[in-house]
């Protein structure tokens, strides 16, 4: 009983895994409030495509004055690594090799929500050198572009 106890009271103390910040999630839900609305009019800062982003860049996702937001939309920022594939030998001399598929991982992120306009803060520094997608996506329309940060 007292062990019962004792696990109990460290798993209460933690959290149950110590999620941390809710504010940082790994896919943000959007309510917009708005009846009707599209992902075809996103405007995104910076430009979609860009290629020298900086390490502490923020990104904008909002819609111009005259358009409307979908009524629920999800964004996420996702990082592309590069597959890979490694030959070599092991201890006993066998040829060995591995590949490594390509690999999308999502970047915990926290938004701050305006009207029409959010802004999407990454947790951590983005990786210089690194692909990421921004990715908005609709129960029936996905929108997304890539950018890439500088060496």
């Amino acid at each position: 009983m007292i062990r019962f106890l004792t696990v109990s009271l460290c798993l209460l103390c933690m959290g149950c895994g110590g999620a941390g910040d809710p504010r940082f999630q790994k896919e943000h839900l959007i309510e917009t409030g708005s009846p009707v609305g599209s992902l075809r009019d996103v405007l995104v800062k910076p430009a979609p495509g860009s290629y020298s982003l900086e390490t502490d860049t923020r990104f904008e996702v909002y819609w111009p004055e005259g358009t409307s937001p979908p009524a629920q939309f999800t964004v996420a920022l996702v990082r592309y690594q590069e597959g890979y594939s490694h030959s070599g030998y092991d201890s006993d001399g066998d040829s060995t090799t591995d590949v490594v598929g390509p690999e999308h991982n999502t970047q915990l992120s926290l938004v701050i929500a305006g009207t029409n306009h959010w802004q999407i803060i990454p947790k951590k520094s983005l990786t210089r050198g690194a692909l990421y997608y921004l990715e908005l996506n609709t129960e029936s329309d996905r929108w997304h572009t890539i950018f890439r940060v500088m060496q």
